[in-house]
């Protein structure tokens, strides 16, 4: 059996961004790896498998998707019911349940890992960055280079602005129309003509609870977007995405977002740095302020939810 193609025939059915689908490919893939076969055979042998993959993958949030992606596995092969195969389920069901609980008396610790304290960065290391890559911009564009470091500037700018997943990678860059029908299955990276950029949020993790999010970009990326946008137009690329891989081709994707700034890092300040690692720092940066809300909350013996909705911006204060 082909397994991989039943898979993603799958997939095709379900509704899921286009991001999932992929992460679920990938995460298919190491596991066929790591286990160095063309078959799904390891799914029979929950304890054998799930130490192989302990070993390879030391932290539990990681283990936790190879432990999901298994368990799809039985669902996109094994649908009906099979007591054998019910029984392996509910073993790595079980042990499911353990890492999530693990993974949740971390979290609650509120610490960082070493890892999130190796690629973290000073404010100044990130203004170093900042100015080193808009340092490489050139006041005329005439390679392929030009267009890459306008890119990179832009990519690490974006990320510093809003901290939001990576999903804005796969974005469309376009100039507003008020005519213009966004398609549901992109973003949007939109230049208007007063000088203003937004970000129009269609295709990402929670939207099925969120809906479309519209963001601000920091004005002062205006300029470069357009420089960027003007750039493909000189090109006269086929397709008119924000982003694209270094063959000026390939639209980039979450994957080479990830490498790429990992990258920059490196190349800069002498050490990696992580778009999951910003976005804890970013958070991070509340955390006095949520602890805050948390105390009140508890005294007033309620959820966190619960004080937010009793809060009012406009009642005088005591």
């Amino acid at each position: 059996m082909d397994y991989s193609t039943k898979l993603k025939e799958y997939l095709d059915t379900q509704e899921m961004t286009i991001n999932t689908k992929k992460g679920y490919i990938s995460g298919f893939n190491s596991l066929q790896t790591l286990f160095n076969t063309d078959n799904i055979d390891y799914i029979r042998t929950p304890k054998k498998t799930i130490k192989e993959i302990e070993e390879a993958y030391p932290k539990p949030n990681v283990i936790s998707t190879k432990i999901n992606m298994i368990l799809l596995l039985f669902k996109v092969f094994y649908p009906d019911n099979n007591k054998e195969y019910e029984k392996y389920k509910k073993d790595f069901l079980k042990y499911r349940k353990q890492i999530i609980t693990t993974i949740k008396e971390g979290y609650e610790t509120h610490e960082a890992t070493e890892t999130q304290k190796e690629k973290a960065i000073t404010e100044e290391e990130n203004e170093n960055i900042i100015q080193v890559l808009k340092d490489k911009i050139k006041h005329n564009t005439k390679s392929s280079m030009d267009v890459l470091n306008i890119r990179n500037y832009l990519i690490y700018s974006f990320i510093n602005n809003l901290h939001t997943r990576g999903d804005f990678i796969t974005s469309k860059l376009v100039k507003f129309k008020a005519k213009f029908e966004y398609d549901p299955e992109y973003n949007y990276i939109v230049i208007y003509k007063d000088k203003t950029i937004k970000y129009v949020q269609n295709n990402y993790k929670t939207k099925k609870t969120h809906g479309q999010k519209i963001h601000n970009i920091d004005t002062d990326l205006y300029k470069w977007f357009l420089k960027l946008y003007n750039a493909y137009k000189k090109l006269e690329l086929e397709t008119d995405y924000a982003f694209y891989q270094d063959n000026m081709i390939t639209p980039m994707n979450p994957d080479n977002l990830r490498k790429l700034y990992s990258k920059l890092g490196n190349d800069i300040i002498g050490h990696k740095i992580s778009l999951q690692v910003a976005r804890v720092q970013n958070a991070s940066e509340d955390y006095d302020i949520i602890e805050a809300v948390k105390e009140k909350a508890e005294k007033q013996g309620h959820s966190i939810d619960t004080h937010y909705i009793y809060a009012k911006k406009d009642i005088i204060k005591k």
